[in-house]
């Protein structure tokens, strides 16, 4: 529907607008923001601040040439439209050298709105020259810190009602740049309201004050999806009652921080420091260095695992008997260490595991790196012998086809899969074939060509040159 169009839009029912209107507040853009809805005729005018729902999203995303003198008062102005009981879903990111939907964010995987390469005006002298850089991410990062107090309201009185929050305040280079790097007390303040209704949290790029007066999310009660990406804190917010868990940590200060603050670790009544209970944790996501985290105690309804980096960074010491119910493993492969660490750290969680997802995660660091990833990886495959479907891009499937033609010497004389009928699938979007427990060679051939990845009967020497490629240079 085009709201721009009026001819036919005031015959719409009442309660039909009332629906599709909180869609489209979902999706709006600083092109279109939801206030469009209200210049497209009178009964839409009447229909859209009659719905409170409407206005109790936030999605605001500054960029370069952001037109900021507007924002606060729109703001303002929704937050009366939303009434007194709605709850509120908040968005607010700071695109200037901002990257891409995270890999930590898969509960609130938005698509952003201002290209994060876009190269500013002001970068360019009257001769046409390009400079270093703009002011754009300083005015951006003081605009977010201004709507997050709009936002939060006096006294915190509207952080009552959050029950989202996507945070990009600004990038860790800029912290560093600003001298920021013991985070920024006006934030600190904020985010120390009580947010009792706060289901999802997702902070990027954050430093914590560590403020005693300003404990960061204190009281979210009923917190169960959390997002942290490069992101600086001494305590997961309430980490016994998570159900979702994304951390990613690439950037210096976060890694030299993580591995030199007890995150993971909570004092008990007695003030002794003890491994943090995630009892209700099913999905854990990580994109981690070659570091080991002091892990969570236990962790008895892990359903789904996510890895991303260099390896499972969890200590080796009891971790198979603490995921006893892992059925989903989704592994982004750039490194031999990642497949080794699970095999030795998770062995008898693997057996458990009913659908495997593998992509490639690229460049290795070292041609023997790549080398070894294959010799590894199998033995997770073997492992994995409860398999019932297998999903990833073109490359990595094309390596566990020709790990189970061909496997190499040590893994040879084993079955790499199960006795039970596996599903591959290539992502995204192909289509489904399957591999019987008693197929041959030739079978696994006809399926690679199904599937249109590189066939096993290609050399080890050849598949492993397409990723040869794209190895760290030296």
């Amino acid at each position: 529907m085009n709201p721009t169009t009026t001819t036919g839009n005031d015959r719409l029912p009442f309660d039909v607008l009332t629906e599709i209107f909180p869609y489209y507040a979902s999706q709006e853009t600083p092109q279109y923001p939801t206030e469009t809805l209200l210049l497209v005729c009178k009964s839409w005018h009447v229909a859209a601040l009659a719905k409170h729902s409407v206005w109790s999203q936030f999605r605001i995303h500054i960029g370069h040439h952001a037109r900021y003198n507007m924002l606060p008062n729109r703001t303002k102005t929704r937050l009366k439209r939303s009434g007194d009981v709605s709850p509120l879903d908040i968005e607010l990111r700071n695109l200037v050298n901002a990257d891409a939907p995270n890999f930590t964010e898969d509960f609130e995987d938005r698509i952003l709105d201002t290209p994060p390469t876009v190269i500013c005006t002001a970068r360019f002298d009257q001769t046409g020259k390009e400079t270093l850089s703009c002011n754009c991410e300083v005015f951006a990062y003081e605009h977010i810190i201004h709507q997050l107090y709009i936002l939060a309201g006096l006294y915190g009185h509207y952080c009552r009602r959050w029950r989202s929050l996507l945070l990009v305040p600004s990038s860790l280079d800029f912290l560093e740049e600003q001298k920021l790097t013991d985070g920024d007390e006006r934030l600190a303040y904020v985010l120390s309201y009580p947010t009792p209704k706060l289901v999802s949290l997702s902070i990027h790029h954050f430093i914590d004050a560590d403020i005693p007066r300003f404990p960061l999310f204190l009281h979210t009660p009923v917190l169960t999806h959390l997002a942290l990406d490069n992101c600086l804190i001494d305590i997961l917010p309430n980490a016994e009652k998570l159900e979702f868990l994304g951390v990613s940590w690439t950037h210096h200060l976060a890694i030299d921080h993580w591995d030199r603050n007890g995150v993971w670790h909570r004092r008990d009544q007695e003030g002794v420091w003890q491994y943090t209970s995630m009892r209700c944790l099913k999905i854990l996501k990580l994109n981690l260095p070659m570091r080991t985290l002091l892990r969570p105690s236990e962790l008895p309804e892990l359903r789904t695992l996510v890895l991303r980096g260099s390896r499972f960074p969890l200590e080796k010491e009891d971790m198979s008997a603490s995921i006893p119910h892992l059925s989903h493993l989704s592994l982004g492969i750039g490194n031999m260490m990642l497949p080794f660490s699970l095999e030795t750290t998770i062995p008898e969680s693997l057996k458990r595991v009913k659908t495997l997802n593998v992509w490639y995660n690229g460049p290795f660091p070292s041609a023997w790196s790549l080398e070894q990833m294959p010799i590894h990886l199998v033995e997770v495959l073997r492992l994995t012998y409860s398999l019932e479907s297998l999903e990833g891009d073109a490359r990595m499937l094309g390596v566990v086809l020709k790990l189970i033609a061909d496997p190499p010497e040590p893994a040879s004389d084993s079955r790499i899969l199960g006795n039970q009928e596996v599903i591959f699938r290539v992502n995204p979007g192909g289509s489904s074939w399957k591999l019987d427990p008693s197929s041959v060679r030739e079978d696994v051939i006809e399926l690679a060509n199904r599937l249109e990845v590189m066939s096993p009967d290609n050399s080890w020497k050849s598949i492993l040159r397409e990723m040869e490629l794209e190895i760290v240079p030296a």
